[in-house]
């Protein structure tokens, strides 16, 4: 299965919740291949971030969602 998955904070969620996941000031929104428990370097995702929301990878692609990846393995929309 195809881990993709975005850390953020609690203090966030509302406003992910109400509005979805912004890039904010990066030119994409990151997410990881990796969770911060699998005790590698995971790129694109701080260690200490408490929430974490999963990306279905098969619905967004089918809904036309674009996906990159990055030569450091970041997901990027």
């Amino acid at each position: 299965m195809i881990v993709c998955v975005h850390g953020t904070y609690k203090r966030n969620l509302v406003s992910i919740l109400e509005s979805g996941l912004k890039r904010m000031k990066r030119l994409h929104v990151h997410f990881s291949s990796g969770l911060p428990t699998d005790g590698e370097v995971i790129s694109g995702m701080r260690r200490d971030v408490n929430v974490l929301i999963y990306l279905d990878v098969r619905k967004a692609l089918e809904e036309g969602m674009k996906l990159y990846i990055s030569d450091n393995k970041v997901i990027l929309t």
